[in-house]
């Protein structure tokens, strides 16, 4: 399954596989075309409290430090080198000096905690400090 994000905040679910044509993502199961501006988010195959799919992109808060609503980081999914990464975040609000931005565990770690979805990095990242590159 893959999650389909424009920037006009419509969300679409897709089943099957994608590919590029004319710079279009064109849909193999529908044929649908699809701008190539949108995001394609992958499903990661876990769910949070609430029973949401968890898509590469997400902003989760979860139930233990470092990462809770009284804390100063949130998760950013990621997908890299085969696996979904927990990446740690500093929430926009935090005044903490940010040792730990940017660090990152497998996902799977994070399972024995109550994630909520609060966003995405696409429509949703004034939630996080702005990277430094």
């Amino acid at each position: 399954m893959t999650l389909l994000k424009s920037p006009m905040k419509t969300t679409l679910l897709l089943l099957g596989e994608a590919h590029i044509k004319n710079e279009k993502v064109i849909w193999e199961t529908s044929g649908l075309e699809v701008d190539q501006e949108c995001e394609l988010m992958q499903f990661t195959g876990y769910k949070d409290k609430n029973n949401k799919m968890i898509y590469e992109g997400d902003i989760l808060e979860g139930s233990h430090y470092p990462i809770s609503n009284e804390d100063d980081y949130y998760l950013v999914v990621d997908y890299a080198e085969d696996r979904f990464w927990g990446v740690r975040r500093l929430s926009s609000n935090s005044s903490a000096r940010g040792i730990s931005n940017g660090m990152a565990d497998g996902l799977y770690e994070f399972s024995d905690q109550d994630l909520e979805v609060v966003g995405n990095i696409y429509e949703d990242s004034e939630l996080l400090v702005e990277e430094v590159k």
